[in-house]
């Protein structure tokens, strides 16, 4: 008589996990299918509802895991453009692609879970850099100034950092990025 071993439940949400790095990163939540997950991953649908419920359970799993881990590394920058070289050069996902699929997402709880995860390891990173570097910022710009750097960065546009008018951030940042695009 043959036993049948249950397989590590483990291993299915680390291959699920695998594949939602690999598709999600490359695509956004609508472009990916739930058949290619399961193709990608090599795991049966119940796999993935057992563990994420759903595709978006999934992709929440994954966005905040990403985002912590690009977090992790901005924490400990010390300057602007290094700040920008993590954000872009180590960058395992496209903050603004996330930001885009939030309208995607169907439950409120998971908008809010990724949009928490957002504050805390890119908003909050960028918050702490530049009051660091620039004191005299009032508490009122920091919030726009960090969201405006996260933004300009993953444009990459010189111009577009270079055209509000504010500190010395906004000039630092397009002197930077213009020289890393002329190279």
């Amino acid at each position: 008589m043959e036993i049948r071993l249950r397989p590590n439940t483990r291993d299915g949400k680390r291959k699920l996990m695998s594949a939602a790095s690999t598709l999600f990163a490359n695509g956004s939540l609508q472009g990916v299918s739930v058949a290619q997950i399961l193709e990608h991953s090599g795991v049966k649908a119940p796999s993935l509802y057992h563990h994420f419920q759903d595709k978006e359970g999934l992709y929440v799993s994954w966005a905040t895991q990403t985002l912590a881990e690009l977090g992790a590394d901005l924490k400990s920058v010390t300057s602007i453009e290094q700040f920008i070289k993590v954000l872009l050069d180590g960058a395992r996902v496209d903050y603004l692609q996330i930001n885009r699929d939030l309208r995607d997402l169907t439950d409120q709880v998971n908008r809010d879970e990724i949009r928490e995860s957002i504050q805390l390891n890119l908003i909050g990173p960028a918050t702490a850099l530049i009051k660091r570097l620039h004191p005299e910022i009032t508490e009122d710009e920091l919030i726009e100034e960090a969201s405006f750097l996260l933004h300009a960065a993953m444009y990459g546009h010189p111009i577009y950092a270079s055209m509000r008018k504010g500190t010395r951030i906004n000039g630092r940042m397009a002197t930077w990025l213009a020289n890393k695009n002329s190279r």
